[in-house]
């Protein structure tokens, strides 16, 4: 499935083994072997992801794989735009070349 900004630029692709497209919202629900691929060539790979269709934003809530040029992140969940920029990640963990602004969570 191919992601578009408001302008109508694509921006990303996801691929899973299986998918389910709710005609009444255009969410989109995608399981197994899921990877969304932005055209800067960043990475998001789980084995479940939801796009909401209103908020456009991809979610996950089960554990995540997120790869740039400078970055190898693992974490609990995502949330993210459709082109997987300004992203959340629980619990990342894993490696960056670059300075990465952490938010806490309070208990």
């Amino acid at each position: 499935m191919d992601f578009y900004d408001k302008d109508g630029r694509h921006n990303s692709v996801l691929t899973a083994d299986s998918g389910l497209v709710h005609n009444e919202t255009n969410n989109l629900e995608a399981e197994g072997n899921v990877q969304v691929v932005s055209d800067s060539g960043i990475v998001l790979q789980t084995s479940k992801l939801n796009w909401d269709n209103k908020k456009q934003k991809i979610i996950s809530e089960v554990p995540v794989r997120f790869t740039t040029r400078e970055d190898t992140l693992i974490g609990d969940s995502f949330i993210s735009g459709p082109g997987l920029k300004n992203y959340e990640i629980r619990n990342a963990r894993g490696y960056s070349r670059r300075r990465i602004p952490v938010k806490r969570q309070s208990n």
